[in-house]
């Protein structure tokens, strides 16, 4: 949601689009689903993500697991490398923003047995991150 509640932001599980629509739209139940397509707004492409999160600025962080990343999107729609941490940052998935600090949960998910050839790679302990964004 953007900070002043006027604009929900959205992207499938694990996609790489980001999509917009207007709350007064969504939030007017006299509007047609003709007229809801029509509004929704395509933001362009994202690394894939398990994750988003959004501060007082209207940037969204996005958790980008095959990176092994955090990425901020600006209003403008410009990309920045927030921290990428290959021992730690497996599967970056749930984020939380406060106070000028990401919080992120660390799932490990890339190193589970289905998708090691049989082997669990995960490693405790099993993280959550704070990350300065300023």
């Amino acid at each position: 949601m953007s900070p002043d509640n006027k604009t929900l932001y959205w992207t499938a599980l694990s996609g790489r689009n980001l999509y917009s629509i207007p709350t007064a739209i969504l939030s007017d139940f006299s509007q047609s689903e003709t007229s809801l397509e029509k509004n929704v707004k395509f933001e362009g492409q994202h690394p894939a993500n398990d994750g988003l999160a959004e501060d007082e600025n209207g940037n969204i962080y996005f958790g980008a697991f095959e990176q092994e990343s955090l990425v901020k999107r600006d209003k403008q729609g410009n990309y920045t490398l927030i921290a990428h941490d290959e021992k730690n940052f497996g599967w970056p998935d749930g984020l939380a923003y406060k106070n000028h600090y990401l919080y992120v949960t660390l799932g490990q998910w890339n190193r589970l047995a289905d998708m090691n050839g049989g082997k669990d790679l995960r490693k405790p302990p099993y993280l959550v991150m704070r990350v300065n964004v300023d």
